[in-house]
């Protein structure tokens, strides 16, 4: 992401399998001027991303419709719940084996009919 300049139109993010993706390179996405046309997220495979980061996500790019946190093993609710919050737009869920998000955010994420796919084990 340090290559972009104002020139770029960025609307996706593909981060995925990189286990030295972490936090503070979240931090640096949610202060590009680009960060309200990102729609799409994916950072599956990212294992030292945590709910600081993500929290940071959801609350600055306010534009998101597709996450995937796949095999993310440290997010919890905490941080997920602040999509639905944040990112009104929200469409696609994928959370395949993230161990540590409970019911009481797919149950928030249900009631406002948005698609949930993956399994939580």
């Amino acid at each position: 992401y340090t290559v972009l300049n104002s020139n770029v139109a960025v609307n996706g993010i593909q981060c995925s399998g990189r286990p030295d993706f972490e936090d503070h390179d979240i931090r640096a996405i949610s202060t590009w001027n680009l960060r309200h046309h990102l729609v799409r997220v994916n950072f599956s495979s990212c294992p030292t991303i945590t709910d600081t980061g993500i929290s940071e996500l959801a609350i600055t790019c306010n534009n998101i419709r597709s996450i995937n946190f796949n095999l993310c093993n440290q997010l919890t609710d905490n941080s997920l719940s602040l999509f639905p919050k944040y990112c009104p737009f929200i469409q696609i869920v994928r959370l395949q084996y993230c161990i540590r998000i409970t019911d009481k955010f797919l149950i928030n994420l249900s009631n406002k009919e948005k698609l949930i796919i993956g399994k939580l084990f």
